[in-house]
């Protein structure tokens, strides 16, 4: 056997080795298949409940649903609100709903830690929308007593409504922290590193971010 056969023979070998051959047997091909079309049942089914109405008149499609026209109601009031300090620096206003308790201690024991952060010049507080019983208001107003960090505004809480109350965290920075140099707009989903954003606060006479966008002319 030449020199050149046996390498050849020992690649085949590592070959096979790590790259083995599967073999599917006939009763795992056919739970797989079943498998794969219980899938393609529910995901018609889903598609069906969805597109039937709308074929059959009974439902419009929501691309035709019009949207709310009306203009925005400015006259809102902070129903519960914290403590102002002037010496904030660095406000942190988290978008949340009224009923999003386990959403908002999970914030406070995350990113939102006062070890993480310099609590003496930066704040963090959850702006929330009306609540939708007396009873949530209660719970909001101990939740506030408690950790200081809630502010609850006169505002309905719906998809048409996310636009104002940006203007609510906007009015609140204005009013209550006219001082503050630097504002943070954030989700319940969001993670910050608000060290990060102390710094640039620090660091930068004046914050502005921007969005440039090339246009392609066709």
């Amino acid at each position: 056997m030449s020199h050149r056969q046996a390498n050849w023979n020992d690649f085949r070998k590592f070959d096979l080795v790590r790259f083995p051959v599967v073999s599917a047997t006939p009763y795992e091909y056919g739970a797989l298949m079943r498998a794969y079309l219980l899938v393609v049942c529910l995901a018609s089914v889903s598609l069906a409940r969805h597109y039937i109405p709308i074929f059959l008149g009974s439902n419009e499609p929501p691309y035709l649903i019009k949207d709310d026209t009306r203009p925005l109601d400015l006259r809102f009031r902070f129903i519960i609100e914290p403590h102002v300090r002037v010496n904030v620096q660095l406000l942190v206003i988290v978008n949340s709903l009224p009923h999003d308790f386990i959403v908002r201690q999970r914030i406070r024991d995350s990113w939102a830690m006062p070890d993480l952060y310099d609590e003496t010049s930066t704040k963090v507080v959850f702006l929330v929308g009306n609540p939708e019983s007396l009873e949530e208001q209660e719970m909001l107003a101990i939740e506030e007593g408690h950790f200081h960090d809630v502010v609850v505004a006169s505002i309905d809480e719906d998809y048409y409504s996310l636009s104002l109350k940006t203007y609510a965290m906007l009015l609140y920075k204005n009013t209550r922290f006219p001082k503050a140099k630097c504002l943070v707009k954030a989700d319940s989903d969001n993670v910050l590193l608000v060290r990060s954003f102390e710094r640039l606060c620090d660091e930068t006479s004046m914050v502005r971010f921007s969005c440039s966008v090339k246009q392609l002319l066709m």
